[in-house]
């Protein structure tokens, strides 16, 4: 009974392992924890950020929008990641962009400037003094 319960052991541990293989991370979650690790750096641990990205959340990027979302809430956690809406406007908001834009005027048209461009399409905004 012991040797097929390590048998059976082993196999799924094997199992598992070419899963992994053919699967390997395909929301690319370890590669936003490492781009966005200064950000948790920078940002206090109890801190609200919101969410500025060159990725749409409707049509074909949603997929792509959600990923990086979800990636980002990861790597910045404890810290709470918002989507910018037209009603609150977080301290902090995270760039998270994965084209050549003018960041600066991105983060403007939001009411934010450029706190720290971290390089690898990451910025660090913060809201404008009022």
């Amino acid at each position: 009974m012991a040797a097929l319960a390590c048998a059976g052991a082993w196999r799924s541990y094997q199992v598992a392992g070419e899963y992994n293989a053919a699967f390997a991370d395909v929301h690319r979650l370890g590669f936003s924890e490492a781009r966005l690790a200064a950000i948790a750096e920078r940002v206090p641990a109890n801190a609200k950020v919101g969410l500025i990205t060159d990725l749409d959340a409707a049509g074909q990027g949603y997929n792509a929008y959600h990923a990086a979302l979800l990636g980002a809430q990861n790597a910045i956690a404890p810290r709470m990641l918002y989507q910018m809406n037209d009603g609150a406007r977080p301290e902090w908001a995270l760039g998270n962009f994965f084209q050549p834009l003018d960041f600066a005027a991105r983060g403007e048209q939001l009411g934010y400037v450029v706190e720290a461009d971290l390089g690898n399409g990451v910025i660090l905004y913060r809201r404008k003094a009022r």
